[in-house]
């Protein structure tokens, strides 16, 4: 399965969130990479606990024009 993930970097924290939206789980590291495996190891656990019952979530994105 494909899976899209969200990799934020946290300035204050110094650490790097990669998020799975069809799963609304995420995962932290130390560099973007990390928290991408890291999350891969929580998306194979969570597909396991899961089973058969496997639910996945939509998502879509969109950009926003902001005027300041």
């Amino acid at each position: 399965m494909n899976f899209d993930v969200l990799i934020e970097e946290d300035y204050a924290s110094k650490n790097f969130c990669a998020y799975v939206p069809a799963l609304r789980i995420s995962a932290l590291g130390d560099t973007a990479d990390e928290a991408v495996s890291n999350a891969e190891d929580l998306i194979k656990m969570k597909l396991e606990e899961m089973g058969e019952r496997v639910q996945l979530f939509s998502s879509t994105t969109r950009q926003l024009k902001v005027s300041v």
